[in-house]
């Protein structure tokens, strides 16, 4: 099983072919900050599908994250009364029972979940959401599942 260093060497393996390959042919006018930006977002996407193994980094980070903003929605509805916040927190809650019961090299090891986690991003960023897309696809890739079926 590969650490999450060697998934993020591969993406930026692959991120530096592609940001080579769309500057040079001009296929995109990127600017510096979103290229920048963009390195980050896909080096973080390209450990996210290891949500799925209690012991990763992503896994860590990600659950104490959402375990900080449910109890930041909580408190805003105590202050707030916001219905609007009770039902952040049930997601959230719903997201990290989902979290506690996911299989390894489950579902989040799908090209599906790649092109759904990234898709948020095309509203902010296009090349973002290339970047996250490319990172999570480096990640199947290393692991052996980017050409599975499902």
């Amino acid at each position: 099983m590969s650490g999450y260093k060697i998934h993020v060497l591969v993406y930026v393996v692959c991120f530096s072919l592609a940001s080579y390959v769309v500057t040079e042919n001009r296929l995109l006018e990127v600017s510096s900050q979103t290229l920048v930006l963009s390195f980050f977002i896909g080096a973080l996407y390209s450990i996210l599908p290891d949500l799925d193994m209690p012991a990763s980094l992503m896994r860590r980070l990600v659950e104490r994250s959402l375990l900080f903003l449910l109890l930041v929605l909580m408190a805003g509805y105590v202050f707030l009364a916001d219905m609007t916040l009770i039902f952040l927190s049930i997601a959230v809650v719903v997201f990290l029972l989902v979290l506690w019961f996911a299989k390894h090299r489950g579902f989040f090891h799908t090209v599906a979940a790649g092109l759904i986690s990234s898709m948020p991003l095309l509203l902010v960023e296009p090349y973002f959401a290339f970047s996250a897309l490319l990172g999570f696809l480096a990640h199947l890739l290393v692991d052996g599942k980017l050409f599975a079926l499902i």
